[in-house]
């Protein structure tokens, strides 16, 4: 593990953190997890255990297992080198930029929430209000780039045919 350029490089490159000046004021935290980013809905296997009179376990795919011990691991080097503090509690919005091999698997970063909450960088991914993920092809180098951001507050409009977005007086959760 080594620092270079105030990010924080794991075995493999993946890093979270707090951003650091020059990034959107509104991030709070940021991350690169590399590797492929698994669907959690349809990645699942069926084991039976216990011999005849058992009964059936479903677990996820190694894909999947594999994702969120990368994220754990990032979180935990974050944690050790003071670059992550406690988990958030606040409403949030995350961008994602998920760049795959190709373009054969659906873009999907429900795996990516369950694991910031279960590494501990959120406290509970329902705190995630919304979700705005970009698909991108790189064969070489599949990976997941994230900014975590504290959720605006805003309502929807619809004039001539449109919605729009439209920021909200009086803080947030009203």
């Amino acid at each position: 593990m080594r620092r270079f350029a105030s990010k924080l490089v794991a075995s493999r490159g993946d890093w979270i953190r707090t951003p650091t000046a020059g990034g959107p004021p509104d991030t709070l935290i940021e991350g690169v997890i590399h590797g492929t980013l698994a669907s959690k809905s349809n990645n699942r296997r069926i084991y039976r255990f216990g011999g005849a009179g058992g009964g059936l376990k479903v677990i996820p795919e190694k894909a999947n297992l594999d994702f969120k011990a990368r994220v754990e691991a990032a979180a935990y080097v974050a944690r050790l080198t003071k670059c992550l503090g406690p988990p958030l509690t606040c409403n949030l919005r995350i961008d994602a930029v998920v760049y795959q091999e190709n373009l054969r698997r659906d873009l999907d970063i429900e795996l990516l929430c369950d694991a910031l909450q279960r590494s501990g960088v959120i406290q509970n991914d329902r705190q995630i209000w919304m979700k705005l993920s970009i698909r991108q092809v790189d064969r070489e180098n599949p990976r997941v780039e994230f900014r975590l951001r504290e959720r605006p507050d805003f309502y929807l409009t619809q004039a001539a045919g449109e919605l729009r977005v439209q920021p909200q007086e009086g803080g947030q959760g009203k």
